[in-house]
């Protein structure tokens, strides 16, 4: 898997994570929430009954429990308290509001949806964010490894993507002109080598040559000289041989 994808899987990863523990936090907030809400319904609902004669107490009842949507709404109910119940107290006894399953079910869908078309785009915004920053980290990588499957042919030119690379480009430029270097030092010690193998086979057979004319002659100081200079030939060949010879700490 290229970097680009890594990148974006990591982008994708952290929304993710951040994604879930916001929704387990706004799920606690939003069922809070809704009870809240439908409490302060019933706690309104009960300063309306307060307002009511006794008379028409009972037929307003069946009106109010209409109006709110509810699935009973009793005065002074026994019943112990369960999902979807509410009270308040009035001044004819405590009102009870029971509200079906589904009404409270619609109500905290109407309040998580919008969060859930914001965690939509976000993800949107992240994989767009992620993909351009993917982009732009490992274009520049690709374009340094193009040019590296091609050394040490040319140059490495610059690519981009900050100064981290520049420093790359420019420590990689520097490492071809060594290699460069070393190969040329090289080509010469081996040419050097090849130069002082013929040197020095003509060069002995001159010295055995004047070595022989030495003794047979009554002035040997010319010969001296000749020899001395052969063998001054000799080292510089010598030299020229061990050029081409890898370096070795003594």
């Amino acid at each position: 898997m290229g970097i680009r994808w890594r990148t974006l899987l990591a982008f994708l990863a952290l929304f993710l994570a951040v994604f879930l523990a916001a929704a387990g936090v706004s799920t606690f907030l939003v069922q809070n929430a809704v009870e809240r809400r439908l409490q302060a319904q019933v706690d309104q609902l009960a300063r309306l009954v307060d307002g009511m004669p006794p008379a028409s107490l009972e037929n307003n009842l069946d009106y109010l429990r209409r109006l709110v949507g509810a699935e009973s709404l009793r005065m002074k109910s026994d019943q112990a308290p369960a999902a979807g119940s509410y009270r308040a107290p009035t001044h004819y006894g405590e009102l009870h509001v029971v509200y079906a399953a589904e009404v409270v079910s619609r109500e905290k869908q109407e309040v998580v949806r919008p969060l859930l078309l914001l965690a939509l785009a976000g993800l949107g915004l992240v994989a767009g964010l992620g993909y351009l920053t993917a982009q732009a980290v490992s274009r520049p990588l690709e374009r340094l490894a193009a040019q590296a499957r091609s050394l040490p042919a040319g140059e490495v030119r610059a690519v981009g993507g900050g100064a981290e690379l520049d420093h790359l480009v420019e420590a990689l430029n520097r490492m071809l002109q060594e290699v460069r270097r070393g190969e040329r030092l090289a080509v010469m010690g081996q040419m050097a080598a090849g130069v002082a193998h013929e040197l020095r086979n003509p060069l002995s057979s001159i010295k055995m040559t004047v070595q022989m004319l030495r003794e047979s002659a009554s002035d040997r100081e010319p010969y001296e000289r000749v020899l001395r200079e052969i063998e001054r030939l000799d080292l510089i060949t010598a030299e020229l041989t061990g050029a081409s010879q890898p370096l070795r700490m003594e």
